[in-house]
């Protein structure tokens, strides 16, 4: 029941936002990223490990909360440590 609407303006924003952050900040970055949609999860995102993930209700409450992917993905361009 995730807003196809807001899957897709999730994912092109990756794909604009992560490869400029990528090579401004960290070239080494992970290549491959995975988005996943958690219905148990309840806070907003979070990313590590190549993985970012949503909840779904923050985006049925908040669909125009793009920027959301911007922060998450710089946490993998920044590669914190374990």
């Amino acid at each position: 029941s995730f807003d196809p609407a807001v899957k897709a303006r999730l994912i092109k924003t990756f794909f604009e936002v992560y490869p400029v952050l990528v090579g401004e900040y960290n070239k080494a970055s992970i290549k491959e990223v995975t988005f996943f949609v958690d219905t148990t999860y309840k806070a907003v995102a979070e990313a590590g490990g190549g993985r970012v993930r949503f909840s779904p209700g923050w985006f049925k409450s908040h669909p125009g909360d793009i920027d959301v992917v911007t922060h998450e993905v710089m946490h993998l361009v920044q590669s914190y440590p374990h």
